[in-house]
């Protein structure tokens, strides 16, 4: 808590954050009946008794917690959670195709652990229409999350199409976001750029293989596949200055994609097109994986190669020591050696 706590003081220029050391001053502990620790109480300016704080023990909660009960304002980043509860739930799942929620109390270790992770992802898929990444704390609507089916913290649970799906994926954040794209239909990574896969057509990708290979015709039969306008342009381009310049425009591109220069809708609109620029560069043929040989084959192999090194030294030069193996055969009668 106390990183949180200390984060919270820098976000007011007119509110001033302190501690007490009860176990040095125990008059001003015993005056204000402290009993646990931490106790948090707002002082107001001229006033001896303090407004307990009860919320999340978070930065946004001691900011939110602040702002009700004086006219200071925090100057912090825009939320990425949307902050759920039995007034808002019914609209936020309404007005969207998904919803993806965590359930959590302030108090749960799991929960401190994954809504970080959820954070990340939350923040990526912010310009997201169609899915939202939010949360409801169980403590304070703890009737409410029963309702709905809470039975642990955290219960994770995807809204969509007037039902819920649970997650029991990797607490993070690429696993929230890759969960949300298999259900909702959306294309996001976890980084807020779009997946590799954004923007490339599936129909067009024999037909690149075919262009790059020097097919006269795959120009015009690329366009008249549905969807593949930009492919046609990139063959174009290609065919009046040639693949480098492809690797050059891909180069400047990513360079702005790394930086993130400009809007998301910008950037969404030029990882699709470095996606399918992507497409006509030539990858390198992967080398064959040589597979490792049977054990009967590996047995036979070891058997040969022993004979021959036998056949070798039964030929050396007369004198020279050699070894020879024998076995004795036994008839029926062991007694009796042939």
């Amino acid at each position: 808590m106390a990183a949180e706590f200390a984060e919270a003081a820098t976000t007011f220029t007119d509110v001033t954050f302190g501690g007490v050391d009860c176990s040095v001053n125990k008059k001003v502990c015993e005056k204000h009946k402290i009993d646990g620790y931490p106790t948090i109480y707002l002082f107001k300016e001229g006033k001896t008794e303090g407004i307990e704080f009860h919320g999340q023990r978070s930065v946004d909660g001691f900011c939110d917690f602040i702002e009700n009960y004086t006219t200071s304002k925090a100057k912090r980043p825009p939320k990425v959670f949307i902050e759920l509860n039995p007034l808002n739930f019914e609209n936020h799942t309404s007005s969207r195709k998904c919803l993806f929620v965590t359930f959590f109390a302030p108090w749960c270790g799991h929960c401190k652990r994954f809504l970080p992770e959820a954070k990340i992802a939350a923040a990526a898929f912010q310009v997201e229409e169609d899915a939202a990444i939010g949360t409801v704390n169980c403590e304070l609507y703890k009737e409410f999350c029963d309702g709905v089916g809470v039975s642990g913290y955290p219960s994770i649970k995807l809204f969509k199409d007037n039902s819920s799906i649970e997650y029991d994926g990797p607490r993070t954040a690429d696993g929230v976001a890759s969960f949300i794209n298999k259900n909702c239909g959306t294309e996001r990574a976890a980084n807020g750029l779009l997946l590799d896969t954004a923007g490339i057509v599936d129909e067009a990708t024999p037909l690149v293989k075919e262009f790059l290979a020097g097919k006269a015709d795959a120009l015009e039969r690329m366009k008249a596949i549905k969807g593949a306008e930009f492919y046609v342009k990139v063959m174009e381009r290609i065919n009046a200055k040639g693949v480098e310049q492809v690797q050059k425009d891909m180069e400047t591109m990513n360079k702005i994609l790394t930086a993130r220069k400009g809007s998301y809708k910008a950037l969404d609109g030029m990882k699709r097109r470095y996606n399918v620029f992507n497409e006509f560069i030539p990858k390198p043929e992967p080398e064959p994986v040589q597979q490792e040989a049977e054990p009967a084959q590996q047995e036979a192999e070891a058997a040969q190669q022993e004979a021959e090194t036998a056949q070798k030294d039964n030929t050396k030069p007369f004198g020279e020591p050699v070894t020879i193996q024998s076995e004795a055969v036994f008839t029926e009668n062991p007694a009796k050696e042939l």
